[in-house]
Formats: C-alpha cells, structure tokens, sequence
C-alpha cells in the first residue's frame, strides 16, 4: 500500500510516539475470521480456500515482507512518498484458534421446540469465549481499545484479504486491533465466478452477524470501525440492516448496542437505490455514529457490473451526471442521515487494478480515510478534510487535495 499523501506531507505523524514497543516490529499479527473452507490444516500453516463451510474459523496471521527490513526503515518510509524498493507482503504463518460448531445448530426437535442440543450449545459457548480472549489479548498492546474490521469484495482470496487488512492497519498508526473478516470469494472466472462470489456474499451474512454480537458483547471493545470493499459492503450492508432490525424490536439503541464508530463503504458493488433503501427503511443508517462511502466514475471493475445488472452501482456514482430524480433522491435520502456522513467522489486516474482500489491504491483517497477513521476528522477544509461539497452528503476528492 503507497504511503498516504497525509504523511509524506507531514499533516499528520505516521506513529503516535506512545506506540508499545510491541507493535513496533516489521511483522503484522492479523486476526482473521472466515467461512472458508480449510485446504490445509497443518500447524502454522493453515490455508484456505472457495469452499463454503456451515461453520466458521477465528485464527492469527502473520504478516511480513519478502525483504528483510527493520522497524526503523518501515516507519521512515511511511512518511515518503517514493521508496527505494517495493514492500512486497507475504503470509509466514496462519493457525487457525477457534472453529464453531456447523450453522444452524443442531436441535433437539426439528418441528416443535427449537433448542439446541447441550452438547452444541457447550461447543458454542467456547468457541464464543476463545474468540473473546484473543481479542482481549491484542487489545491489551492496542493504544485504542477499537477493532477495525476489514470486508473484501469479488475475487479476493484469503491471502490477499490479510495482506489488504495488514497495509490498512499500518497506516492507521496500528493503533486499533486488526481483524479481517474474509468470506468464500475468489473462484477466478468472471461471469460464473462473480455469481459464485455473489450467492457467496449473502450466505455469509449469518456468520457475520454472529461474530459482531459477539463483540458487542465485550466491554473491553469501545468502538468498532468497519471498511467494506466491493461485494463486501452488500455483506456489510445486510449484516447491519438486520442486527438493527433486531435492536429496535428490543427497544434498544442499535449504535450504543454494536459500538460501531465508523462504516466505511470502498467502491460498493451495490444499487444506489437498493442500498440506501436497505439501510433507512430499517433503521440500519443509526447503527453506526458516521457512514462514508466512496466512489470513482473511473471504476471499470464497476463499470462491469452495471452492465451484468443493467443498473447503475452506488461504486461509481458521479455527481456531474446526476439526473434531476437522481439529485431529489438525495437530498430526500440526506434526512436520514449526520453532517459527519458523506459519500465522496475521487475524480483523479490512479486507482489500482480496473481503478477499483482507489481507497487504497491513491494517496490522496487513503489520506482522507485515515483522517476520518484515525483523526476524526469531519469532512470540509474547516475541519482538515479538504473536501468540496456539492450537495447534502456529496462531497468531491482530487489530486489537489494538499495544494488548495
């Protein structure tokens, strides 16, 4: 991941000086959860791969680079915008901690009384306390008690997923506990492997759900920061229109109940109108305390679901041309939402692979993640996120982002 344009112009420190020497290695310990299917169950080296499993796994990662580097090199040049040679990640180990019982659980009497049997219900309950302690053991090193959850999109393997989450957090000063959160996608062919990736990307849901009730249940986690790549911000998306749905059938406040601080919607392969839909007529949009969202008429990975799905995809949504129905959709759509939500329109060219990884590949998109995730920051120049706004919750990104 290229250094955020933020550090390289010295805005903002790379690394708090408050880091704990623990964290202060070239080596990256991730937490992963996952409804893979393991393809190998070797210790330290546990891999994954497209197969959907009723169950699902909560392990630890390490990752590193190909060259050998020093902690003092990593953090120099995570204030320069060019570097003598690449970072190239890789995986050095992958144990997989925790492995639930299979979904849905077993019961006792199919058609009458649903309760599961004791011997499940055990096995959940310490499949819940394990994955409990290892997040508690990583927030004890972490400057932030807040987790930050990473959700790949379409053709994402379980590797890259890490890797993704591992240049996130880094970037994000490594001040939050790392968590990355990687469901059965990346079959490889376009038209059938998106399909798959799809079907994928609604089975997953029940265990995400699962893994965020969980955390809610952690006094020990103040806040919870999720970014949500492609397909995975329609697995987002549905996991917090139902837990929300759920909430405010209890009578319970869904933002207080999940601690959800930010939701961060990267390039989302999902219809404008169905999205937003899906998050107000739920309620779903009070779960979290900001929603950002991000989005490139460049995006030709975008660009090719609109043509599978015949619709416009909220990923790459430009304001120049918003029709007049577009624009009065908005503004109503606005009301349900904060001053600190915003979706922001990146109209410069680098965007990664087919440009559709921006939020990560451009220095300047990065750079305004990390200050609203990091610092806080709310968006207008006012505020330090020199964003333009053009209407309510639209706001535009260029390349002039530290010349203005």
């Amino acid at each position: 991941m290229p250094t955020p344009a933020l550090y390289s112009h010295g805005a903002q420190p790379a690394f708090s000086n408050n880091l704990p020497t623990e964290l202060k290695r070239p080596e990256m310990p991730i937490l992963y959860v996952t409804d893979r299917k393991p393809t190998n169950k070797t210790p330290q080296n546990w891999s994954y791969g497209i197969g959907r499993d009723r169950s699902f796994a909560v392990g630890e990662a390490i990752v590193g680079f190909q060259k050998n580097t020093s902690w003092e090199e990593l953090a120099t040049d995570a204030t320069k915008s060019t570097r003598k040679a690449p970072y190239k990640m890789r995986i050095r180990s992958v144990d997989e901690k925790v492995r639930t019982p299979n979904y849905p659980l077993k019961y006792l009497n199919r058609h009458q009384h649903s309760s599961a049997a004791p011997a499940v219900k055990s096995e959940e309950a310490e499949a819940i306390a394990d994955t409990k302690r290892l997040i508690q053991q990583r927030l004890k090193l972490s400057p932030k008690k807040e987790l930050l959850i990473y959700v790949h999109g379409f053709a994402t393997d379980f590797e890259k997923s890490l890797c993704t989450t591992a240049g996130l957090w880094h970037f994000m000063g490594r001040e939050m506990v790392p968590i990355t959160y990687t469901w059965p996608a990346g079959s490889g062919s376009l038209l059938r492997g998106y399909a798959y990736d799809r079907e994928s990307s609604e089975l997953t849901v029940f265990h995400f759900k699962r893994l965020l009730k969980w955390i809610s249940d952690m006094p020990e986690v103040e806040g919870v920061h999720l970014i949500a790549h492609s397909r995975g911000a329609d697995v987002t998306i549905n996991t917090l229109r139902e837990l929300a749905l759920e909430s405010l059938a209890r009578g319970q406040n869904p933002q207080s109940r999940y601690k959800i601080r930010n939701v961060v919607l990267a390039a989302p392969d999902v219809s404008g109108e169905i999205g937003l839909e899906k998050l107000t007529d739920s309620g779903a949009n009070r779960i979290s305390r900001r929603w950002l969202t991000y989005t490139s008429g460049r995006d030709k990975a975008i660009g090719i679901a609109e043509y599978l799905f015949s619709s416009s995809r909220w990923g790459r949504i430009r304001w120049d041309r918003l029709s007049a129905d577009d624009l009065e959709a908005i503004e109503f759509y606005s009301g349900f939402f904060g001053k600190e939500d915003a979706t922001v329109e990146y109209r410069g060219r680098l965007g990664g692979s087919f440009g559709h990884e921006f939020h990560i590949a451009n220095t300047i998109v990065s750079s305004d993640l990390v200050l609203a995730l990091r610092f806080n920051k709310s968006p207008g120049p006012e505020h330090g996120r020199p964003l333009h706004q053009k209407g309510s919750l639209f706001w535009i990104i260029d390349e002039n982002f530290y010349n203005q």
